[in-house]
């Protein structure tokens, strides 16, 4: 189901907006609604190259403890 939104425009914006309408054949909502699509998915893309995302497939291939990162007694003697 679709969901009408206002937006406020720039006039130079606005200008912009319909001369890409009428150049393309196409209504300023279809436009902007295109828009909208491909810069979220932009932005979904974007989200998805955390570190997290990229090192993922790495975590679990050492052997060592599980506690390695918070267990204190794993320190001694390091930096001696």
């Amino acid at each position: 189901m679709k969901k009408a939104i206002t937006l406020k425009l720039s006039d130079v914006d606005l200008n912009k907006l319909n001369k890409l309408a009428e150049q393309r054949g196409t209504t300023k909502s279809n436009i902007v609604r295109e828009a909208l699509a491909e810069y979220l998915s932009e932005i979904e893309v974007k989200s998805k190259n955390s570190f997290t995302d990229i090192a993922s497939d790495l975590a679990g291939i050492v052997d060592g403890p599980k506690d390695l990162s918070v267990n204190k007694k794993y320190l001694s003697g390091y930096g001696s």
